[in-house]
């Protein structure tokens, strides 16, 4: 039975596996290797990817994005009249992948490798397992996206001894790892980064920068909203590492001319970059290393295509970065290549990938009773290598407690309630007075898929063991998610493509007044019905009519809604 390595990303999502000798990323069911990792419920239908993205612009309310950034959290997503949690959402997208990849290489599959950013925490971790629960999928491996991004590199480099620095700016997310390359090992040496730092802090920046130069568009509803920030999203993309880029921005009557260029990005930009800056340096700190040590910078991640992001980044380390080819699937290869080291592939069995815990953790005490704000006691420091386990002693406060509450905190802050608390226990203790009062014996275990587990240990031989999980969904509530979806099916590749062909007419529908917009109406009237005459080849003859259409009709569009709408057709 197959092993399925997946990146699960934040704006993209891919799925791959170890085949003849190589990582091999798995097309969807529209014949790309990215998936959109977007949701969208159309009249109770889960829509998942292509489709789901195209319906943003048109059905913002019913549909959600950037939903990986908030993993860890109890955040809702109402989409029409269901409501989704974070982890359901990422695992309507694992259960995406994980059809496209049973229908590609016909067999069935129960586990996947799945990458996950540097910096994830506990809760994030336990969460995204969780969501491969829910998919179906086990998952006996975790693995960070920059420790994927340098097995990738070393083995397509085939670079036996290196010093990496790797930096991994997506969409919502920056990890940066320190990585030693030797013999058949990679060895993670530090790791930092920022869980909501990426792409879309910048996407955030040009628009409201864009709003402030052209107050006539703040008076734009939620479409109108969407609509803009697509097309500034893809302005930026298209930029790349050019100079200059001119869009233009049609919506109803209003038509606005504009361009975009690497020096408005920098300055607009400063914030991440000092941001990116900083944590470059604490990561070569930690990793006691120097700059002049480093052979390699190495970039990965879709917002490392910006040309200002990788002038930044040459000039900070006096050497231009490594940008891989095709830079938004490094790390899923990376997971191909893990899968099939986790299957014992015969020509990769024997490399090593070693990590790092990446926050320090600790518990909470105080000097004395007169001491009311309790203070970090560090048991596990940051970038200690993974598995790791350490058991301290701590004692009782006040004469005749009986009981310790100990809890759990990940964090830098010298003060616990400046760090963030992962949970509690609670146990019990001989009632003594204090210099006679018996104390408990606290262990803390990081997996290697950096999974925490807490156990104490009482003088009376009692344990309490405590696996630091997110509590954003119950027991009740996984039971319910679980069966919620044994009964959803996602759309087949007819009616998924249909759905993308529905969701872009009704885009342009949006776009047009007057004569045109009545005549695509009438295409898609007409398109719908032959869906659901069930008459094959009369939704064939329409499908391709409606594709036609939408190349025609973008000739009158301005050239960048053009690019918008078309996009995917030469897929078809």
């Amino acid at each position: 039975m197959a092993v399925i390595g997946i990146d699960l990303g934040t704006t993209n999502s891919l799925v791959s596996c170890w085949k003849n000798g190589e990582a091999v990323l798995i097309p969807n069911s529209l014949g790309s290797v990215l998936t959109p990792s977007a949701v969208s419920v159309s009249q109770e239908e889960i829509l998942v990817g292509d489709a789901a993205k195209q319906r943003l612009l048109t059905h913002g309310n019913e549909t959600a994005v950037s939903f990986k950034c908030f993993m860890g959290t109890k955040k809702k997503y109402q989409l029409g009249s269901q409501i989704f949690t974070p982890i359901e959402l990422s695992a309507l997208v694992l259960k995406k992948l994980k059809q496209d990849a049973q229908e590609y290489l016909n067999e069935p599959i129960e586990e996947a490798i799945i990458t996950v950013p540097a910096y994830f925490n506990d809760r994030q971790r336990t969460d995204t397992k969780l969501a491969a629960k829910i998919a179906g999928l086990k998952v006996e491996r975790l693995i960070n996206e920059p420790s994927a991004a340098a097995l990738a590199y070393q083995t397509e480099q085939k670079k036996e001894e290196a010093v990496l620095l790797v930096i991994d700016f997506g969409g919502g997310t920056l990890d940066i790892s320190l990585v030693e390359c030797f013999d058949n090992v990679i060895e993670i040496e530090a790791v930092t980064g920022d869980n909501h730092l990426g792409g879309d802090d910048i996407d955030a920046l040009i628009y409201t920068d864009f709003i402030g130069r052209h107050p006539e568009l703040s008076a734009l509803d939620a479409a109108g909203i969407a609509g803009l920030k697509t097309t500034l999203i893809q302005a930026k993309c298209a930029l790349g590492s050019h100079e200059e880029y001119v869009f233009s921005y049609t919506y109803g009557e209003i038509t606005i001319e504009d361009c975009i260029g690497q020096e408005q990005l920098l300055e607009l930009g400063l914030p991440v970059l000092e941001r990116m800056r900083y944590l470059c340096g604490k990561a070569v700190h930690d990793g006691q290393c120097s700059i002049d040590e480093i052979d390699d910078v190495v970039m990965v991640g879709g917002s490392s295509n910006l040309g200002f992001v990788q002038k930044f980044i040459e000039e900070l380390f006096g050497k231009p970065p490594i940008v891989m080819a095709n830079i938004d699937e490094v790390v899923a290869r990376g997971a191909g290549i893990y899968a099939g080291i986790r299957m014992r592939a015969e020509d990769i069995k024997d490399r090593m990938m070693t990590d790092v815990c990446p926050f320090t953790l600790g518990t909470n005490v105080v000097w004395g009773q007169e001491d009311e704000r309790p203070h970090l006691c560090v048991i596990l420091e940051r970038n200690c290598p993974l598995p790791f386990s350490k058991t301290i002693r701590l004692l009782p406060v006040y004469d005749y407690q009986d009981m310790m509450r100990i809890g759990v905190y990940q964090g830098e802050e010298y003060y616990v309630d400046e760090n963030v608390c992962l949970g509690e226990l609670v146990i019990p203790i001989r009632p003594r007075p204090v210099e006679k009062g018996e104390g408990v014996c606290v262990t803390f275990s990081y997996d290697i898929n950096g999974v925490l587990q807490v156990e104490a240990e009482n003088s009376m031989k009692e344990v309490v063991r405590k696996l630091i999980a997110n509590d954003a969904l119950s027991e009740k509530e996984i039971e319910e998610s679980l069966r919620r979806f044994e009964q959803m099916k996602l759309p087949d590749a007819e009616e998924e493509e249909y759905q993308l062909l529905l969701a872009k007419l009704m885009w342009l529908f949006q776009q047009q007044i007057g004569d045109t917009r009545i005549q695509t109406g009438m295409v898609v009237e007409r398109l719908t019905r032959a869906r659901e005459s069930n008459k094959h080849h009369l939704y064939q003859k329409e499908r391709e009519f409606s594709q036609w259409y939408l190349v025609q009709t973008s000739m009158t569009l301005n050239p960048f809604a053009s690019k918008l709408l078309l996009e995917e057709e030469d897929d078809d």
